[in-house]
């Protein structure tokens, strides 16, 4: 017993933790064969998984057992061994006497194993003598310690490939941050930083930048309703102001939110179910990340991973904001002290408008825009204003300056 212990136990893969679990039961000298096999009763089938026959008759072995006349299923549903005594003359299981008159074996045990396989389907042994055996207790309980002690390798067979799997998950969560992070901080833009998280996540995405007024859609949520390419083109249309109004609506304390999205998307009427995670710089909302259909597969490493295209995110967010600010108060500056009439050289103004593109010599037109005092929190819609006309003014002109002096741009 002490060596059928070390062979089962030998094994960390499951292939060949079954193989041990069927040599080790041959070495009983009343069994010259065994095999396991699942039980598939979707299939309404037995499906030998591994077997021990020294003959190597392999065109006398059959693989497949039909569960309506195999015991194998009897066996599984008492929980108990099921005992033929002499298969070749078993009226019983015409199928086991088919066979073991044409393989030559006659008492046949067949044991639930008390564990499944890969897919999750119960297993059984099975073990066949060449000569009639008048089965002992000894005899069944040596089987039933066979089965006990193949379980548990089975079973920790199972907890190292989980475990396994997970530490490669893991080492490839961490590979994407790495990744991630090395796209946002090589000055890569949010459209960029969106799609490789796209790669990483296993749900479509639309990332919300508010420093560009810009939105950002990955694939479609439905594609069985609507294709990426019409998505995208609805989102550019219509739904990226849903999706801005979304984002500057979300608290700049909240964390990761469950809201029912109601879109009129190319015709359809969609609700969709969707994670919404604003993505933060210095306490204020600059952006969002919006994540679909997050369910019960959504596990830990995914949640990582979710963290993680956050916080890459507001890291590339940061930096739109802070070049924005930057550039957004040396324009203004520099406007102020035009406006104000407060400069004295003017060589040294026109050196300054120079570093920022702005040749003061050259005939332009000035626009002033103001809002009116009833509208709400102006102080916040004044500098989103700014951002959109800059944005505009890249695209249309790039010639043209957006300075905020002010609530007046």
């Amino acid at each position: 017993m002490r060596d059928v212990t070390s062979l089962i136990n030998s094994s960390v893969d499951l292939e060949t933790t079954l193989q041990h679990l069927v040599d080790a039961a041959c070495q009983h000298d009343a069994w010259s064969m065994a095999a396991v096999m699942s039980i598939d009763q979707a299939d309404g089938n037995a499906v030998v998984v591994t077997r021990h026959d020294p003959s190597q008759l392999t065109k006398s072995y059959r693989n497949r057992w039909t569960l309506a006349t195999s015991p194998s299923l009897i066996a599984l549903t008492r929980n108990d061994p099921v005992i033929i005594r002499d298969a070749q003359e078993s009226i019983e299981f015409p199928g086991y006497r088919e066979e073991a008159i044409q393989r030559g074996y006659r008492t046949v045990v067949v044991l639930p194993l008390g564990c499944r396989d890969m897919e999750d389907r119960a297993m059984v042994l099975s073990v066949q003598s060449r000569d009639v055996v008048d089965l002992s207790a000894a005899d069944l309980a040596f089987l039933q310690t066979i089965v006990h002690l193949g379980a548990i390798a089975v079973d920790k067979a199972h907890r190292l490939r989980a475990e396994h799997a997970a530490a490669a998950q893991l080492q490839n969560a961490l590979a994407a941050h790495s990744s991630l992070m090395h796209q946002v901080l090589s000055d890569g833009s949010v459209a960029s930083a969106a799609s490789m998280v796209e790669t990483f996540l296993p749900n479509a995405i639309v990332v919300v930048d508010l420093t560009a007024n810009l939105v950002v859609a990955g694939r479609s949520p439905k594609p069985d309703l609507i294709d990426t390419d019409r998505w995208r083109e609805e989102m550019d249309d219509c739904m990226s102001r849903q999706f801005l109004r979304l984002a500057r609506d979300i608290s700049d304390q909240a964390g990761l939110e469950m809201r029912k999205l109601y879109l009129n998307c190319g015709g359809h009427h969609l609700n969709l179910p969707a994670a919404v995670e604003p993505l933060v710089v210095d306490g204020k909302t600059v952006g969002a990340l919006i994540v679909f259909s997050l369910d019960a597969n959504f596990g830990d490493l995914d949640h990582l991973l979710l963290q993680s295209a956050r916080f890459a995110l507001s890291v590339q967010l940061m930096r739109s904001h802070l070049r924005f600010q930057t550039e957004s108060q040396t324009s203004s500056e520099l406007f102020m002290e035009i406006v104000s009439g407060n400069w004295r050289n003017v060589d040294d103004l026109t050196a300054r408008a120079r570093r920022l593109g702005i040749d003061v010599n050259a005939t332009a037109r000035l626009v002033a825009i103001g809002l009116p005092e009833t509208v709400p929190e102006k102080g916040k819609t004044i500098p989103e204003l700014h951002r959109s006309i800059m944005r505009l003014a890249g695209q249309l002109a790039p010639q043209a300056t957006a300075a905020a002096l002010g609530e007046i741009i």
